[in-house]
């Protein structure tokens, strides 16, 4: 079954090991979704990105989270190099 942004859990280790996969099967459902498990929204397509990054009127912290919100060490320990 793919993975859905209801699903999304960033923090978990599963997350971590598949997270090119689950991130694919977001962004093939919508390049913007909802992640209840986070509250808040992950833009994961390209024109999205750039949309979100390259527009501070509309999006004033340009897709970043607020910085009392960072993940901490131990939720991001898990995630290998990028391919």
């Amino acid at each position: 079954m793919p993975a859905t942004a209801d699903t999304f859990e960033p923090g978990s280790p599963t997350t971590a090991h598949d997270r090119f996969d689950i991130l694919a099967d977001i962004r093939a459902d919508s390049p913007v979704a909802y992640v209840p498990s986070i509250a808040m929204w992950a833009v994961t397509g390209h024109g999205a990105i750039r949309e979100v990054l390259g527009d501070p009127a509309r999006f004033p912290f340009g897709g970043a989270r607020i910085p009392s919100q960072h993940p901490s060490a131990e939720s991001i320990a898990g995630y290998p190099e990028s391919r």
